[in-house]
């Protein structure tokens, strides 16, 4: 068994109020200008404090990787 690839991306800035949830990490990754559907991103649960996460990606059914995203506070 391999170690899936991973992406060497900039990690994606979300400001936290509530939870940060598939479709707040695919909307950030659009801003960034990376097409990203809520479905690739595989999150177990919703991210609920700040900090730095990886979160795996799912892009095809031979492609998975893991990004890092930043939760920021809401300034």
């Amino acid at each position: 068994v391999t170690e899936p690839n991973r992406l060497q991306t900039c990690a994606l800035p979300i400001c936290l109020f509530g939870s940060v949830t598939q479709a707040d990490i695919a909307e950030a990754a659009a801003a960034a200008g990376v097409e990203l559907r809520k479905q690739e991103v595989r999150l177990g649960e919703p991210i609920r404090s700040t900090g730095e996460f990886e979160v795996e990606l799912h892009l095809h059914a031979d492609v998975n990787c893991t990004i890092r995203v930043m939760v920021v506070p809401e300034s």
